[in-house]
């Protein structure tokens, strides 16, 4: 693995064609004429060549993004999970089969966030939510039945996290399996539709503003008027093809 990573990813791939670096996507682990061994390979590649890794070896954080999914992965297990404990164990073997979403229709087990939310509301009392505190990441059991999902709860943590690394910003997959019809909303919930992009948005301009504040801050008082008088404008612009449509959402942090 190691060999991979020093001789493809840095010193021989991205040198011979000029590359910025190296997007990798776990969409399909062991499926599709894949090896057993692809999960643990791919997670120590990950290990090995995580974010810190990259601006360790002198990656520009500001040209580093943070890649967010709009998704979830479903999978059976082979026996019932045990939820009498407080966090569920999730070391149980899973059957090489799983249920799909009505709109992607996969088979491996992806579904869209639009997928994840719609069956928690249509069928609110079928699952048992939890709550990993270390990952930052929610998941639901139903007998047999596990999904693991992003929620905007946890979205707003791995912005965070994208926050304090100083990160050029976030990447999103994709905005088509977010919740862009609102199907999902309920009384209460902070956004009547786009949950994904809108919590993603909302937690970028927090940590522009804060940026700022802590700039004025640390400033003597001189410099500190004369930014003031300023507007500063954070300006997000996400263009996403759609059925043939573009969408264009900006973000304003006057």
């Amino acid at each position: 693995m190691l060999t991979y990573i020093d001789k493809i990813v840095r010193d021989y791939f991205c040198r011979k064609h000029d590359f910025d670096g190296v997007d990798m996507a776990w969409s399909h682990p062991s499926k599709r004429g894949g090896s057993r061994n692809d999960k643990r390979n791919f997670a120590e590649l990950i290990k090995e060549y995580a974010m810190t890794y990259l601006i360790k070896l002198g990656a520009d954080p500001n040209k580093v993004l943070l890649g967010i999914s709009s998704s979830g992965r479903a999978f059976i297990a082979l026996d019932v999970i045990d939820m009498s404990a407080k966090l569920p164990a999730l070391g149980t073997k899973f059957k090489n089969y799983t249920f799909s979403g009505p709109y992607t229709e996969e088979d491996t087990g992806f579904l869209g966030y639009n997928e994840v939310c719609l069956e928690f509301k249509e069928s609110p009392t079928k699952w048992k939510m939890f709550w990993d505190d270390f990952a930052k990441v929610p998941f639901a059991i139903h007998e047999q039945e596990f999904i693991t999902y992003d929620n905007v709860k946890s979205i707003r943590e791995k912005v965070k996290f994208a926050n304090s690394k100083n990160l050029g910003g976030v990447m999103i997959w994709a905005v088509d399996t977010d919740d862009f019809r609102g199907d999902c909303y309920q009384e209460g919930d902070e956004f009547e539709n786009y949950p994904v992009l809108r919590t993603v948005n909302e937690e970028l301009a927090l940590g522009k503003k804060e940026d700022y504040d802590n700039f004025l801050e640390q400033n003597d008082e001189n410099v500190a008027a004369v930014l003031e008088s300023c507007s500063i404008r954070l300006k997000i612009n996400l263009f996403v093809i759609v059925n043939s449509m573009i969408a264009v959402y900006y973000l304003k942090l006057v």
